[in-house]
């Protein structure tokens, strides 16, 4: 359990967690520029706020090349802001990943309300709104959330929406896709090859990149 003061923004709680560098372990995650990022996601199709289908794609993207770079299933968690969503995110990893043999199984998917009490090495989250805050209007749910991510946390969301609780850039995802299996990079080092992606559809295009050359 961790003590989280209402005023405390999000930066400065990873801080107070981690230690003044507000960093998990000091080495970098394999395939990403950063151990914790915002990933801003336009809207481009929902159902009454509960449903966000380009967040949905953009996550189960991420989880296939987490999957494919060589991160170990039990690592990952998806965590997302309704049950609707959670229901999507298992339905595209179930569709494009099982049946395509990008992946051989399922990570753990709960939504935030349903993931309490529980950690991951590495957290994806689903804010799913983009017109209002929803459960996160309560900012302490937030950050017990992200307190809850061991070694990296990438929130995917309509940052726009969630300004009051994250205002740091990049807002676009970075990923180093020529690293395998390991690391011994620091968080503080950007290597060569890192590169943006800028949607799930960019995402994808990667993805393909990657198999053909596999």
């Amino acid at each position: 359990q961790y003590e989280l003061s209402e005023g405390l923004g999000v930066k400065a709680t990873l801080k107070k967690l981690r230690g003044e560098s507000g960093k998990w372990t000091g080495i970098g995650n394999v395939g990403f520029g950063y151990d914790y990022q915002w990933v801003d996601v336009a809207k481009e199709d929902s159902l009454e706020e509960v449903v966000n289908v380009a967040e949905a794609e953009y996550i189960a993207a991420t989880y296939f090349y987490m999957f494919i770079i060589g991160y170990q299933v039990k690592d990952i968690s998806i965590v997302c802001a309704t049950r609707e969503q959670k229901d999507l995110v298992k339905e595209i990893i179930e569709e494009k990943g099982l049946k395509l043999g990008l992946v051989s199984e399922l990570p753990m998917i709960r939504t935030a309300s349903r993931f309490q009490g529980l950690t991951s090495k590495i957290l994806l989250v689903s804010m799913v709104r983009s017109k209002s805050m929803g459960i996160f209007k309560d900012t302490r749910r937030f950050k017990h959330l992200a307190a809850q991510a061991k070694d990296g946390l990438y929130i995917f969301g309509a940052k726009k929406t969630y300004e009051k609780l994250w205002t740091e850039e990049p807002a676009e995802l970075v990923l180093v896709p020529g690293e395998r299996h390991s690391t011994t990079r620091t968080t503080d080092v950007m290597p060569e090859g890192a590169r943006t992606v800028k949607n799930y559809k960019e995402m994808y295009e990667l993805l393909n990149s990657i198999i053909a050359q596999a």
